[in-house]
C-alpha cells in the first residue's frame, strides 16, 4: 500500500513517467494543431498531476515540458524515479490516445504504427515470432532521426515509431 494522498476508496493506478509523456506530446500535437487553447492544454495537465511513492506531487510544465515535483510550496525540476500514481481521470485519458503493444505491453502512442521500444507493427495482428527486415538502415542515436524514413524519433526508442527500424 502506497501512502498517496486522497480517497482510499477510489482505484489508485499507477503510471510510468513515460506513459505520461506520450499523454503530454500527444496533447502539445493537439495545441500546435489549433486544437486546443493554451488553457486548455493548462487545464489537461492540471489532471495529470500524479503522486510517487513518497507522496510527493509530480507535473509536466506546458511551457517547458519538463518534470516539475512540489517542494516547500514550490515547483522544482526533477525526474520521477519509480511508479507515478493518481486516483484522477488519468487511465481513461490515457487509454483514449493509446495502445498496449502486443508484444513488450508498453503504452504506444495510438498514432503510432510501430511500438518504440520493440519495433512491433502495432496495427497489425502478430505472429508467432516477427521476421527482421533485410538489412534495415539503423537510425542515429545523436540526431533522434530515422536513417530509414528521417523522421524525429525520441533518443530513448529503441525503434522508429513510424517504420520499426532498429536504432544502433
Amino acid at each position: 500500500m502506497t501512502n498517496v494522498p486522497g480517497d482510499t476508496q477510489e482505484k489508485i493506478s499507477a503510471f510510468n513517467p513515460i506513459e505520461i509523456e506520450v499523454y503530454f506530446n500527444i496533447l502539445c500535437e493537439g495545441f500546435q494543431k489549433g486544437e486546443l487553447t493554451f488553457n486548455e492544454l493548462r487545464d489537461e495537465l492540471k489532471d495529470i498531476m500524479l503522486y510517487d511513492e513518497n507522496a510527493v506531487l509530480w507535473t509536466i510544465g506546458a511551457k517547458s515540458g519538463k518534470w516539475y515535483r512540489r517542494e516547500d510550496e514550490k515547483w522544482i525540476t526533477g525526474t520521477p524515479e519509480g511508479p507515478l500514481y493518481s486516483a484522477y481521470r488519468v487511465e481513461e485519458k490515457l487509454s483514449a490516445i493509446s495502445r498496449t503493444c502486443p508484444k513488450c505491453d508498453k503504452l504506444v502512442d495510438s498514432e503510432y504504427r510501430f511500438c518504440p521500444y520493440c519495433g512491433t507493427d502495432v496495427e497489425q495482428p502478430q505472429p508467432e515470432a516477427t521476421p527482421q527486415k533485410e538489412s534495415p538502415k539503423p537510425a542515429s542515436p545523436a540526431t533522434g532521426f530515422c536513417r530509414n524514413c528521417g523522421k524525429k524519433i525520441k533518443a530513448q526508442a529503441k525503434f522508429c515509431n513510424y517504420c520499426g527500424t532498429q536504432r544502433s
